[in-house]
């Protein structure tokens, strides 16, 4: 019988890997595109003041998916993606199950708080809630497709996603009556309300709501550390931003911004890259053959070598094509590209210990991680904003994921050679 030495066994396992890799490019380029299918209307239907109201509301919304994901669906990819068939379908059940009553919990406790504010405030914060169970549930589901192996059906799901979100807006774009903040949003719920009802569907399971408890109390000495962590990194990342205005103005944050727009591609190509490596290090850590190793250090050198790849392009685009691309804005971005890129792949290089140490199950020491990046980038930020305004700033950014890309690798090596000591003893 073929086993693991076999050659074509191998050159199957590597053309597996492969698939999968292109299937998690294509989903987050779907989800991308899903998202952009809202914002990007949001442009055109409000005035400034709605816009923000709207881009207040939506950014919220995403980061409260954000940290929940890291909480109730981490340990769903972490734990059970080389587990049995029979245990991933419990775990999903169980991880869609606590995603509904945490989402719903969440929707009822902004219906209530809602009470205390008026105006349109009172129903943009009823939406937000409303929002983040469609968005959790959906999440769900897609995270149980990439721990089954299976990241073409979480891909079918967030092209079903884009496609409903599609219709509903141009079905909005035709309707006479002005459109609200409020309406977008119950639009982008309703798009991913049908990736949720969809994917249950597609995994042949019903979310298990009674087992709620039983998963966050299961899994709690994982998820609520990676939640933490993940919510101290958005955050510090946020106040790095507001200390830029407060320091060095509007005129500051725009520049600032303008250049970390040019490079918002490269956040789909990272995010997929991990949403894919992420199962497929747990599968390897579970195989016990040093895999893990090259994937860690291949992600990361894969995605320094696209930023950089990416940077060079940029700076390589006439003027015109950039002017076509970005406006009015093109010299004020092009201006600050350098920084922002090499912080950027500074960003990516910390990304293969920030999966092993996932994988090794090292909650504590990726929130300690957490705290000492997030401390770096606001002191470093705030620093630089000061001595240069927004090219301060920019390289204040630099120097902060250089600080955290160091941390990263020092204690990831550490853990990697206990890891594996451990299992050669």
């Amino acid at each position: 019988m073929a086993g693991d030495g076999d050659p074509a066994v191998a050159r199957r396992k590597r053309h597996g890997m492969t698939t999968r890799a292109v299937a998690a490019v294509v989903d987050e380029g779907l989800s991308s595109l899903q998202n952009f299918a809202i914002v990007f209307p949001a442009l055109h239907f409000f005035s400034v003041s709605g816009l923000g109201e709207f881009t207040l509301a939506y950014t919220l919304a995403i980061l409260i998916k954000v940290i929940l994901k890291s909480l109730l669906l981490e340990p769903l990819t972490i734990r059970y993606s080389a587990a049995r068939h029979v245990d991933q379908q419990a775990a999903g059940a169980h991880a869609a199950g606590a995603s509904v009553v945490v989402g719903v919990l969440l929707a009822v406790i902004a219906a209530l708080g809602s009470a205390f504010v008026s105006g349109q405030a009172r129903w943009l914060v009823i939406a937000v809630g409303a929002t983040v169970p469609a968005l959790l549930v959906q999440e769900a589901w897609r995270v149980y497709f990439y721990a089954i192996a299976r990241p073409w059906k979480a891909a079918a799901n967030d092209l079903l996603c884009l496609i409903t979100t599609v219709i509903l807006v141009g079905w909005l774009a035709t309707r006479d009556a002005s459109v609200s903040p409020v309406m977008l949003l119950a639009l982008w719920a309703l798009g991913n309300g049908v990736g949720a009802i969809a994917g249950t569907l597609q995994a042949g399971l019903i979310p298990s709501v009674r087992q709620t408890w039983f998963w966050l109390r299961t899994h709690a000495d994982l998820g609520g550390r990676l939640a933490g962590a993940t919510g101290v990194t958005q955050a510090s990342g946020q106040l790095a931003l507001t200390l830029v205005a407060v320091i060095g103005g509007s005129v500051a944050l725009g520049r600032l911004s303008a250049a970390r727009t040019l490079v918002m591609p490269m956040t789909t190509v990272t995010t997929s890259a991990v949403t894919f490596a992420l199962p497929e290090a747990a599968r390897l850590r579970a195989t016990n053959d040093g895999r893990l190793r090259w994937l860690v250090r291949g992600l990361s050198a894969s995605l320094v070598a696209a930023f950089s790849a990416f940077g060079a392009v940029a700076f390589l685009i006439p003027t015109w094509m950039g002017e076509l691309i970005a406006g009015s804005n093109w010299q004020t971005a092009r201006s600050l590209l350098l920084p922002v890129v090499l912080a950027g792949a500074l960003a990516a290089m910390r990304q293969g210990p920030r999966v092993g140490l996932r994988v090794f199950e090292q909650q504590r020491t990726i929130l300690a991680l957490a705290a000492v990046s997030g401390v770096a980038t606001v002191g470093a930020t705030a620093a630089g904003t000061v001595i240069a305004g927004a090219t301060g700033a920019a390289w204040g950014f630099v120097m902060a994921e250089g600080i955290s890309a160091i941390a990263w690798w020092t204690v990831y090596q550490r853990c990697e050679r206990r890891e594996f000591d451990s299992v050669t003893t």
